[in-house]
């Protein structure tokens, strides 16, 4: 496959995994046990000064939350606008592919050591994604050469 479908396939896989990391932490949904709900009211009532601020853990876990969404759609979109600059420059495409590709390689070994299935599979594939592209993008620099 051409270096262009394996980045859009990256692209997409990243956003399937942002909708997915949004949907299972950003919404809400009720405790599903006694201890469960102790943990998340504690974590909401231990506020603590930070900065100038005064924040609970749960605002920690929360906005680190949605941050990684956020920073997921923007790696989908910059694989997704690689594909503009692997069509005229695939040799200045490797690079930021193999960097795009770094920070999948990031988020699958954060994935196995603290995650699950879910993650896991999708990171796995973004790994995948991002190394064919990598990989097809240095036979079509070759051969523009």
């Amino acid at each position: 496959m051409k270096s262009t479908t394996w980045l859009a396939s990256l692209a997409v896989t990243l956003g399937v995994f942002a909708a997915g990391h949004t949907a299972g932490t950003a919404i809400p949904r009720p405790p599903r046990g006694a201890r469960e709900a102790f943990v998340i009211q504690a974590m909401q009532g231990t506020r603590l000064p930070m900065m100038g601020f005064e924040r609970s853990y749960w605002d920690f876990y929360y906005g680190f939350a949605l941050v990684i969404s956020v920073l997921m759609v923007v790696m989908a979109a910059i694989a997704w606008q690689l594909r503009g600059v692997a069509r005229a420059d695939p040799s200045r495409a490797l690079a930021m592919t193999v960097t795009l590709g770094a920070g999948c390689l990031g988020l699958l070994l954060l994935s196995v050591a603290f995650f699950f299935t879910g993650p896991i599979v999708l990171s796995a594939l973004t790994v995948f994604c991002a190394t064919m592209a990598a990989v097809s993008l240095g036979r079509e620099a070759r051969r523009a050469d």
